[in-house]
């Protein structure tokens, strides 16, 4: 299988990296790490997407994941392709932290956009398109955002983030959306 993920190179995008490669993928990796600098680079990159049977949608800033959906959606909805959405539960979630707005309203939009296209039932549809919603993770991302770090006890692990979308991946149904987090 050929895999996209923007974003490869930390957190949640280097562990899902590391989880196709070691199954022996194609992966193609997208970070400013090797020049793909976004949104600078989302046509290039969407170009190279195109050709995979899988793309995980992980990439920073989240407008670029907006638009690599909305790109992609009219060019594999009647193929048997699938997306990975990583989002956030800060989209399912109504906040009074003035620090979590920006990051939260940006999660918003994408959970907005994703359930457009992901329930639209147009006839001949194929792809698969889930939405992934997890609880905090601690990544190096939260410090870029100015987010405090969370407790241990509700943090969850990229392998916790891995496993989930392990069983998407292997459901024989197409799950839409998970929210979830530490217990």
């Amino acid at each position: 299988m050929k895999v996209a993920i923007t974003g490869h190179t930390n957190g949640i995008g280097l562990g899902l990296h590391n989880y196709f490669v070691e199954r022996g993928h194609e992966v193609l990796g997208f970070s400013r790490s090797n020049g793909y600098t976004m949104p600078e680079a989302n046509d290039r990159i969407l170009s190279q997407i195109i050709d995979c049977d899988l793309f995980v949608n992980n990439s920073e800033p989240v407008h670029s994941q907006i638009f690599f959906l909305q790109q992609l959606w009219p060019l594999w909805w009647d193929k048997p392709k699938t997306m990975i959405i990583i989002g956030s539960v800060l989209a399912k979630l109504a906040s009074n932290h003035p620090e979590f707005w920006n990051a939260q309203l940006e999660k918003k939009l994408l959970d907005f956009e994703t359930r457009k296209v992901t329930y639209d039932m147009k006839p001949g549809r194929k792809l698969a398109i889930t939405a992934i919603h997890p609880s905090y993770v601690k990544t190096n991302l939260h410090s870029e955002y100015g987010i405090p770090d969370a407790d241990d006890s509700v943090t969850l692990s990229v392998q916790q983030i891995v496993d989930v979308v392990d069983m998407v991946l292997k459901s024989p149904i197409v799950i839409e959306e998970i929210v979830f987090r530490k217990p």
